[in-house]
């Protein structure tokens, strides 16, 4: 089968895409012109900017941050979120594809956003999480509400935020770990920062065997054998750089490469079919934010995506690339309790297949509106639209209202919204299963949540309880027809139900940190229409856990020792419709000890951790073996301000 030409996905009708970014680059340049120098110096950064956009997108509901887990040679964002957030995991093993479900919903109902870009697959829907590593800056939004998000985030929106800015100077790290089963990883990290300018160069490079001894219950005698075909190696590049051109103008420039080449493990019940997916995207991002007068701001992005995947086994090859290109323009006001926002947003992604008979294209369009209104110190109301267009053809409005009351230490969140998320590449044009007349699913959500805080000089204390429903008409099934062949209807009503809690406490003790956070999480997603007959209504969707439970715990002192304990507990998932048969549920804990010296200018940080601490048998999916107890142990050399220990040699040979 012929390999498709990655090119031929800016081949097609590039005038209009480039009109439009010459004309907004060209009004980019006159706002800045007209914008410079007519009135008093004022302070802005991505943070300002950005804020009231984070606001919007919190409006009524709990806002979850990662926490500073456990960080082994094969965490990944996905790991990180487990672990401090509702969202629940699949993954074939370690390292491996790796999706992500949040309130009940599917795989390509998370978004995904990278400095405000969206970053799912144009062909499937979903963003494999095992190839994402650590970010500075990781939040998950929950609910399908935050219309500034776009279309399809029925389940929330995952947020990575790159930090540009962070200390001044010249400063850096190296780091170098070894673990268990073969495995690896090493990478570095500079950053420079001055009054102008700011730089962040990081790589980080991983690889292993994952040959780990588990457990074959499937066959005779139940004997103990060590997993094959299940080698991999990632590679992980971004280049961030922040250009301060004056006290009105900012200027951000992301570039993100992703390598990897990865084997893909057979089952504990087939044959080695000796399966492999070689990965490969190109994330481009330039962002211009302009304060126009002290009220008013500006803020557009242009990206350009490019991904390529390769899948073959012993009897297949499959290859895909697509391109998605985007601008995302938005203008901001504030008035003393009023804020507004106004967004104009146009992408055009592409995407070409061997599982395709033809190169596929859509356009998006939109106009958003966003507004809040503080009515006093205690209550603030928001309301925010948007009006999405397909291929210049079909509107599509989405629309959400949120509520936020606040009196002494208990605030109360209420959010109530329409969403909708279209059909994926594959979904509608897959060779000869494709169907290009599919619906788009429609959502309807809501939530309430009760926080509490309570803190004072030495100690600090959160709890949140959140209660959410959804219900989704229309939801794509893959499922056998007529004929026995597998395509996707809208055969299926969902409807979701449940509650998160959250506790996060902290504690500063003389030369001790304590920080600890528990979660809990219970779902209930059923089926309240389907083509499988009355035997799956009011069932749990398959792999969808009812309880999740999950809990940190960090011991600092003298931030020179440090102790993580982090912990996870998924219940039992059906993997029949009907629920007869279910994946057994699971418990795993994590250990850390840490030892950080600091010796001049340099800090070290020697770490071992052990995995799965109990040695538990367990699968994430069914005949999906997942390994045993595991050993790490790893070393992290952090340069502090190498610019500013030369300037103070400097003077001290000039005082001299």
């Amino acid at each position: 089968m012929a390999i498709l030409c990655t090119s031929c996905l800016m081949c097609s009708n590039p005038t209009l895409i480039n009109r439009i970014f010459s004309s907004i680059l060209f009004l980019a340049f006159w706002v800045q012109g007209e914008a410079q120098d007519t009135m008093p110096s004022i302070k802005i950064d991505s943070i300002v900017i950005t804020a009231s956009r984070l606001d919007f997108e919190t409006s009524g509901t709990f806002l979850y941050k990662t926490l500073p887990t456990i960080s082994t040679i094969n965490q990944s964002i996905g790991d990180a979120l487990s672990y401090s957030t509702p969202i629940n995991f699949k993954q074939y093993g370690p390292g491996m594809l790796q999706s992500a479900s949040a309130r009940g919903t599917g795989a390509s109902h998370l978004a995904v956003q990278w400095n405000g870009i969206n970053i799912q697959s144009i062909t499937h829907g979903q963003v494999d999480f095992g190839l994402i590593g650590q970010s500075e800056e990781v939040s998950y939004v929950p609910g399908g509400n935050g219309v500034m998000d776009g279309s399809g985030a029925l389940g929330g929106v995952v947020q990575l935020n790159t930090k540009i800015r962070d200390k001044k100077g010249l400063h850096g790290y190296f780091y170098s770990a070894l673990a268990s089963f073969h495995n690896s990883r090493q990478g570095a990290q500079i950053r420079y920062q001055s009054k102008k300018w700011a730089n962040l160069s990081e790589i980080n490079y991983k690889k292993g065997k994952n040959d780990f001894p588990y457990i074959n219950f499937t066959s005779v005698g139940k004997p103990t054998v060590t997993q094959t075909n299940n080698a991999y190696q990632a590679t992980n590049f971004r280049q961030s750089n922040q250009w301060t051109i004056n006290s009105k103008n900012i200027v951000n420039f992301h570039y993100w490469l992703t390598l990897s080449d990865r084997q893909i493990p057979p089952s504990m019940t087939s044959g080695n079919d000796r399966a492999s997916q070689a990965d490969q995207s190109h994330r481009f991002l330039v962002e211009w934010l302009a304060q126009l007068n002290p009220r008013l701001g500006w803020q557009t992005k242009l990206a350009q995506i490019t991904q390529q995947l390769a899948f073959q086994n012993q009897s297949l090859f499959s290859f895909t690339a697509t391109s998605k290109q985007v601008l995302d323009s938005r203008l901001s006001f504030h008035k003393e309790q009023h804020q507004l926002q106004l967004g104009l947003f146009q992408s055009l992604e592409k995407a070409a297949s061997s599982g395709y008979t033809t190169l596929h294209q859509r356009w998006t369009s939109a106009l958003s509106l966003s507004e809040k209104y503080q009515l006093n110190e205690q209550l603030r109301f928001s309301a925010q639209s948007r009006l999405e267009i397909k291929d210049f053809t079909k509107v599509m409005p989405i629309y959400s209202f949120a509520g936020d009351y606040n009196w002494n230490t208990w605030a109360i969140k209420g959010k109530f919204g329409r969403h909708f998320h279209a059909p994926t590449f594959n979904d509608l044009f897959w060779k000869e299963l494709g169907v290009p007349s599919l619906k788009d699913e429609i959502g309807y959500q809501g939530e309430i949540s009760l926080s509490h805080l309570q803190k004072n000089k030495n100690q600090f204390l959160r709890t949140n309880v959140t209660a959410f429903w959804l219900n989704v008409n229309d939801w794509i099934l893959w499922a056998p027809d007529n004929t026995g062949n597998w395509r996707p209807s809208n055969k299926k009503k969902v409807v979701s139900k449940g509650i998160e809690l959250n506790a996060r406490y902290s504690l500063d003790y003389q030369h001790f940190n304590l920080v600890s956070n528990i979660g809990y999480t219970y779902v209930n997603t059923i089926n309240k229409k389907s083509i499988h007959g009355n035997s799956i209504l009011n069932k749990q969707l398959i792999y969808v856990p009812k309880h999740k439970l999950n809990s940190f715990l960090r011991i600092n002192y003298k931030h020179l020792l440090a102790f993580t304990y982090s912990q996870l507990f998924v219940s039992k998932r059906p993997y029949k419709q009907d629920n007869s048969k279910f994946v057994p549920s699971y418990a795993v804990h994590n250990i850390q000890l840490a030892f950080i010296p600091s010796i001049h200018k340099v800090r070290l940080h020697f770490h071992l951790a052990i995995t799965n601490l109990s040695n538990k048998n367990y699968q994430i999916i069914r005949f999906r073996p997942m390994p045993g107890r595991g050993y790490e142990a790893g070393v992290k050399f952090g340069l502090r301000n190498l610019t500013k220990q030369k300037l103070e040699r400097k003077n001290i040979k000039l005082t001299d």
